[in-house]
C-alpha cells in the first residue's frame, strides 16, 4: 500500500480548494512503484520516476533501522535499484523512501520469512549479502554507493580509546584497500555528541580509493541541528558522504576548465555532510572558521606549480581556489585540499602567463597565482606587476587566497561599500572572517592604495584566519625607519616580518606609508600560503 508523508497530505488538502485542476494534474517530484511481498535472499528491485537528476533511496527494517541507502541517477526521468535481502533479514514491513530534502515518496513492502534459507555463521567477516564488517562499522555494498553503519556501543567504545589524544584523536574507516570509491557514513548524532564530550577534538577520518574526508566533530551543532529537524538527538543521523561525481557532471567540469585553458587531473569528488531526522534534512556546508581537510587520489605525479585545488559550482560553471597540497601518501600521489565548507572538488593543470612580465623580479609568483585562479590581469594579457594596489583588490585576493566564501551582507558596517560593488562580498567576508576594521570615522576607502603598514596588518590577521597561531613578534629595530610604523601596526608589522612573508626594503628601511605594487602583494599572499600550509614550498 502507498503512503504519503503525513505533512505532504496536511498541506495537499488545503491546496485542493484552491488550486486549479491543471495545478492539481502536475507531476509529483518523486514516484516510487509497488513492490510485491517478497522473501529473505531475494532480490528486490526498486523503481520509480522523477523530476531530479538523482534521488536518495533509503530502506528502512521493520524496527526503523537503516538496511539500505544509495545515491541513485535519474534518467529520462525514471529511476531502478536492486538490493538483495539477506538471509538474516527478518521477516515484517519494509520502508522504502526515495527523493531529496523533503520532496520524497514513501511505500512499504511485507517480506515474509525464508524458511530456506542458509543460517547466520558466527565470527566476523563477510555476510551473505556481501557486506564488510569491521569491528565496529559495517559496509553494504550499493550499486553505486557503499554505505557504512556504525554499531553504537562499539562506536562508544571507540571514543573512550581516543581520551587523553588531544588533537591526534581520530576515528578511522579506511576503505581505501576495498578498492570501494563511493560511500557514505551513516552515524547516530547521539553517539557523536557523547562522543565530542569526551574528546572533543576527535575527527572522524573516512578513507576511501578516491580520496578521504577528515570531519573534527567541533563542527557540529548537534543540539542545534535537532531543533532544526523537529525532533530529538536519538532520532538524528549525520551522513558523510564521499563520491564521485556522474559521468555527465565530470564532462561538464572538463568543457567548463577547457575554457579556461585548464584540463582534469582524475575524478572530481562532491564530500557532503547532511544531518537527518523526523523525514527531513539539513546539507551542512558552512563550517565558520574551521578548514576542513580532504584528499584527492591522483592518478598521475602532479607538479604543485601546474596543479591546483579547485572548487567547482554546477549552477554557474565557475570554479575558484582551494588551499591545496601534493605529496605522496603510501605510494598514491595525494592533493591534500582545505576548505571551511563542502561542495564538488577537482584538481586541474592550469597555465596562465602575462606579455607584460618580461624578465620581472616576480614573474614565477605572479604565474603560479595566476594558474591558481588567486590573481587576474588588468586586462586581457597584461598584469602591470607595478601598478599600485588599492585596499579593495587586497582584500579580494586575500579571500581568495583563504577560500573564504563572498558575504556582500557583512560588508553594510561600511558605509562606503555599496552592496553592488564589485568588491562588496570580498570585503564582507573579509569582515566576517575578521580581517578588515576600517578606519574610525566607518568607512574603508575601497579606492585608496593600500600601504606596506596595511598590508602587512591584514597578512598577520590571515595567519589566525587559517586557523595558525600568530607568530611572535620580531624586533623591528633593524628597520631604520621603524619609528615611522604606526603604533597600531607594530605588532602586526611584526608578526608578518617574524613569519618571512613581509621584508624590508634594500636600503633596510620597511617604508610603512609607502604604497605597495601588485607584484608585492602576490609575492607576500605567495609566501601567506604557504606559512599556512595551503601551498607546496
Amino acid at each position: 500500500m502507498k503512503l504519503r508523508i503525513a505533512s505532504l497530505i496536511v498541506v495537499f488538502s488545503l491546496l485542493l480548494s484552491v488550486l486549479p485542476i491543471t495545478a492539481l494534474a502536475a507531476a509529483d517530484p518523486v514516484e516510487l512503484e509497488a513492490i510485491a511481498e517478497t522473501k529473505t535472499g531475494q532480490a528486490v528491485t526498486i523503481k520509480g520516476t522523477s523530476s531530479f537528476s538523482e534521488v536518495n533511496i533509503k530502506v528502512l527494517r521493520p524496527d526503523g533501522s537503516i538496511l539500505y541507502f544509495n545515491i541513485v541517477p535519474v534518467s529520462e526521468g525514471k529511476f531502478t535499484d536492486t538490493i538483495t535481502l539477506a538471509d538474516v533479514e527478518k521477516a515484517g514491513t519494509y520502508q522504502v523512501v526515495a527523493g531529496q530534502g523533503v520532496s520524497v515518496d514513501l511505500i512499504t513492502f511485507t517480506v515474509a520469512g525464508d524458511t530456506t534459507g542458509t543460517p547466520p555463521q558466527g565470527g566476523g567477516g563477510a555476510s551473505s549479502s556481501g557486506d564488510t564488517t569491521a569491528n565496529w562499522y559495517k559496509v553494504t555494498p550499493g550499486s553505486a554507493t557503499n554505505v557504512v553503519t556504525f554499531d553504537a556501543e562499539k562506536l562508544k567504545a571507540q571514543f573512550s580509546q581516543l581520551v587523553g589524544q588531544g588533537g591526534s584523536a581520530e576515528l578511522l574507516v579506511d576503505l581505501s584497500k576495498e578498492a570501494i570509491a563511493d560511500m557514505v557514513a551513516e552515524i547516530p548524532a547521539s553517539v557523536l555528541l557523547d562522543g565530542s564530550k569526551q574528546v572533543p577534538e576527535a575527527k572522524i577520518v573516512i578513507k576511501t580509493a578516491a580520496g578521504s574526508y577528515t570531519l573534527p566533530l567541533s563542527v557540529l551543532d548537534l543540539v542545534s541541528l535537532a531543533d532544526r529537524l523537529g525532533t530529538t538527538l536519538d532520532k538524528v543521523t549525520i551522513r558523510i558522504s564521499v563520491t564521485k561525481v556522474t559521468e555527465a557532471m565530470s564532462d561538464q567540469i572538463e568543457s567548463d576548465l577547457r575554457e579556461l585553458g585548464g584540463s582534469l587531473v582524475g575524478n572530481a569528488l562532491d564530500f557532503k555532510v547532511i544531518a537527518e531526522g523526523n523525514g527531513r534534512s539539513i546539507e551542512l556546508n558552512d563550517f565558520g572558521t574551521t578548514y576542513v581537510k580532504r584528499t584527492i587520489v591522483l592518478p598521475t605525479k602532479e607538479s604543485p606549480d601546474s596543479a591546483t585545488g579547485l572548487l567547482y559550482d554546477p549552477a554557474t560553471g565557475e570554479f575558484s581556489f582551494v588551499p591545496a597540497t601534493f605529496g605522496n601518501e603510501n605510494g598514491r600521489t595525494m592533493a591534500t585540499l582545505y576548505r571551511n565548507g563542502n561542495s564538488i572538488y577537482a584538481v586541474a593543470k592550469v597555465s596562465k602567463t602575462f606579455s607584460d612580465l618580461g624578465k620581472h623580479w616576480a614573474k614565477a609568483d605572479i604565474e603560479l597565482l595566476a594558474s591558481k585562479l588567486i590573481v587576474n590581469g588588468v586586462k586581457e594579457g597584461i598584469f602591470a606587476p607595478d601598478q599600485t594596489i588599492t585596499r579593495a583588490e587586497f582584500s579580494v585576493l586575500l579571500v581568495r587566497a583563504l577560500a573564504l566564501p563572498g558575504d556582500a551582507a557583512s560588508a553594510d558596517v561600511f558605509k562606503d561599500v555599496k552592496s553592488t560593488a564589485w568588491y562588496a562580498r570580498a570585503v564582507g567576508a573579509a569582515v566576517k572572517a575578521n580581517l578588515v576594521n576600517g578606519f574610525d570615522d566607518g568607512t574603508f576607502r575601497p579606492n585608496e592604495a593600500i600601504t606596506r603598514e596595511q598590508m602587512a596588518a591584514l597578512i598577520s590577521k590571515a595567519i589566525v584566519a587559517a586557523g595558525k597561531t600568530a607568530p611572535k613578534t620580531a624586533d623591528l629595530s633593524p628597520f631604520g625607519d621603524q619609528a615611522k610604523i604606526s603604533t597600531w601596526a607594530k605588532e602586526a608589522v611584526g608578526q608578518s616580518v617574524e613569519a618571512g612573508i613581509v621584508t624590508g626594503t634594500d636600503k633596510g628601511t620597511f617604508e610603512p606609508v609607502a604604497n605597495a605594487t601588485r607584484a608585492q602583494a602576490v609575492v607576500m599572499l605567495k609566501r601567506l600560503l604557504q606559512y599556512v600550509e595551503f601551498l607546496n614550498k
